[in-house]
C-alpha cells in the first residue's frame, strides 16, 4: 500500500473512476467485456480498500 496525502488519495480516486467510466464506454459495443472490475481491484491492491471501495462506488453511481 502506498501512503498518500489527502490531495493526492482525491486524485488518485478521480482518475481511477474515470479511467472506470472510460473503459465501460469504450467497451460498449463488445459484449461482456468490461474493465472496470479490474480497475476497481487493482486500486485496492494497490492503494488500499478503502480507495478501492470509493472508485468502486464512484464508477457505479456515475455509470450505473
Amino acid at each position: 500500500m502506498i501512503a498518500l496525502n489527502q490531495t493526492k488519495k482525491i486524485s488518485v480516486i478521480v482518475m481511477m473512476t474515470a479511467a472506470c467510466i472510460g473503459s465501460n464506454y469504450a467497451m460498449l459495443g463488445v459484449l461482456n467485456v468490461k474493465f472496470m472490475d479490474v480497475i476497481v481491484f487493482i486500486t485496492g491492491l494497490a492503494f488500499g480498500s478503502s480507495m478501492g471501495m470509493a472508485v468502486g462506488f464512484l464508477s457505479w453511481a456515475i455509470y450505473g
